[in-house]
């Protein structure tokens, strides 16, 4: 949803939705310098200030923009856990119109890649896996903490 910051007298962007635009924007293309130009605006618009490294603009920050004052914590290096795949998602389709008789004589054929695009899309943009990463993360804790564990009676 976008909407209109009264305070600001700018169009905003939610996070998820600035990202989704992006995606979309990168999806599928060779990416250009106009490619990148319409990446930035789409950041702009969700509220991030688009600047070079020694850019000392602060209207942009005393405005409402997103600067260095108010940036928000920059997580450290992270990793993919899981990613959906379109061609796995068509196995699924066959699967489900194979066993599912609720789809009457749909076929699998009926089924574009423009629609598993777009329903990827939208899974992706409103999925909550919050427990499941929550999960990885404490088991990873818990893998961190048995090698420190073993390092540890191995020199001691």
């Amino acid at each position: 949803m976008i909407s209109w910051n009264a305070e600001r007298e700018v169009l905003t962007m939610f996070d998820h939705e600035a990202m989704l635009a992006i995606q979309q924007e990168l999806d599928g293309v060779e990416w250009t310098a106009d490619t990148l130009e319409r990446v930035a605006e789409i950041l702009h618009q969700a509220g991030y200030r688009i600047r070079d490294q020694d850019d000392r603009d602060t209207e942009a920050v005393h405005s409402g923009a997103r600067g260095p004052e108010a940036q928000a914590h920059v997580p450290g290096p992270g990793h993919v856990l899981a990613t959906l795949q379109e061609t796995r998602v068509r196995d699924q389709i066959a699967a489900i119109v194979e066993t599912d008789r609720d789809f009457g004589d749909l076929t699998p054929e009926a089924v574009t890649d423009e629609d598993i695009h777009d329903a990827c899309l939208a899974v992706a943009a409103t999925i909550d896996l919050s427990e499941e990463v929550g999960t990885a993360e404490f088991r990873a804790a818990l893998t961190a903490l048995g090698a420190a564990g073993r390092r540890h009676t191995e020199s001691g």
